[in-house]
């Protein structure tokens, strides 16, 4: 069915003063309204039908007969979040035991493919599912983490193929000699043992030899692992190479590194809000190169990046959507009022208008809901 037959069905189901029969998504995904709500103006049509992709993006379309005709037609989409956790769960299989994986480099690099072509086309949803897919092992989840930011920004940078390639494969793999310790350290409040810091100090030329031995000759991509806890300032290790030593895209890996981290709960410590990480970052990164990177960091995640949690003007809260041009009027469905218990479902609010304007960011556990209850808000095409 063409878009122009699924916009005619759609603006035949969409009624001032009924309630929706079928969910209304965007072009990428996105949730503008649920089935059941109630359109309310002729404006509010009007907007639905305008951001809406029609008829074979929407869902609930038992009680849309027309739709439900073409059911055959309409493109299956994916949890964004289930396919953060698989790419997490390829990921580990990789680094519990590189050296006896056939192809070990080659599954590296299509992993990161995957994620470059996620990052590319859903970044809202993939920003998302950074800040609320749940954890199942901290090491190979990070590392995905980090990857996914790098390929934000390597976005736009318009890095060369090769760079991004090999900057993508350096995130996933440069802990590749410590993931068992990376997964202890995500729980441990103590101090590092002695034992600890020594692995911590080798693990990136331990993981470059690793590398090396499953079959990866790339030299961009040992000198990224090797260096990726270098410091311009030369304090960083383990071989305390100073600013002119280090390859371009260290700083960048870096950063992606500690953003991704203080965006991850811990079992003795919530995530940090990313507005105060960003702040964090952009106060402790003096030098050139690395300000330049958090710089583009703050553009690409916004000041409230999707997936996290907002106070509107209308005392509701709410999680981010998406991003608009203005960052401090992202798209924001309402989860419930601040006081009282969840919606039956999400209400995206406008908050260019000031009544359902973004009063500040609060803390995920403001939202008083369930990922799962979230993780319908996004949605991805197969093969993205």
């Amino acid at each position: 069915m063409s878009k122009q037959a699924g916009q005619q069905l759609l603006a035949q189901a969409i009624r001032v003063g009924e309630a929706l029969p079928v969910s209304v998504y965007t072009d990428n995904g996105m949730l503008l309204l649920g089935r059941g709500h109630y359109v309310l103006t002729e404006a509010q049509r009007t907007r639905l039908l305008a951001h809406s992709k029609g008829a074979p993006a929407m869902q609930g379309t038992e009680t849309a007969s027309a739709a439900r005709a073409q059911e055959s037609d309409a493109p299956r989409t994916l949890n964004p979040f289930e396919e953060l956790l698989h790419l997490s769960r390829r990921l580990n299989a990789l680094l519990a035991h590189p050296l006896a994986t056939t192809g070990f480099e080659i599954k590296v690099r299509a992993l990161a493919s995957d994620i470059g072509t996620l990052a590319r086309r859903t970044p809202d949803a993939m920003i998302a599912s950074l800040l609320l897919a749940p954890i199942v092992r901290y090491a190979a989840t990070h590392s995905v983490h980090v990857a996914l930011l790098a390929a934000l920004i390597g976005e736009r940078l318009a890095l060369q193929a090769g760079e991004r390639e090999a900057l993508l494969c350096a995130a996933l793999t440069m802990n590749i000699a410590v993931p068992g310790l990376m997964d202890t350290l995500h729980g441990q409040r103590e101090p590092l043992t002695p034992p600890q810091r020594e692995e911590i100090d080798t693990h990136p030329l331990l993981g470059s030899a690793i590398l090396r031995e499953a079959g990866v000759t790339d030299t961009h991509w040992h000198t990224l692992v090797q260096q990726h806890h270098e410091r311009h300032d030369g304090r960083g290790y383990p071989l305390a190479l100073g600013a002119g030593a280090l390859d371009a895209l260290v700083p960048l890996l870096q950063l992606c590194d500690v953003v991704a981290a203080k965006l991850t709960p811990r079992s003795y410590r919530c995530a940090q809000l990313p507005q105060l990480a960003l702040r964090q970052m952009f106060s402790a990164n003096a030098d050139q190169d690395s300000a330049r990177f958090v710089a583009l960091m703050v553009k690409e995640l916004g000041v409230y990046p999707p997936g996290s949690f907002v106070r509107l003007a209308s005392g509701e809260i709410g999680v981010v959507l998406a991003r608009r041009d203005k960052a401090t009027e992202p798209f924001v469905a309402a989860l419930r009022k601040e006081n009282g218990p969840p919606y039956g479902d999400p209400l995206l609010r406008e908050t260019r208008q000031t009544a359902y304007a973004v009063s500040c960011a609060v803390a995920p556990q403001a939202a008083g809901v369930r990922t799962a209850y979230l993780s319908t808000l996004w949605r991805i095409a197969p093969g993205a």
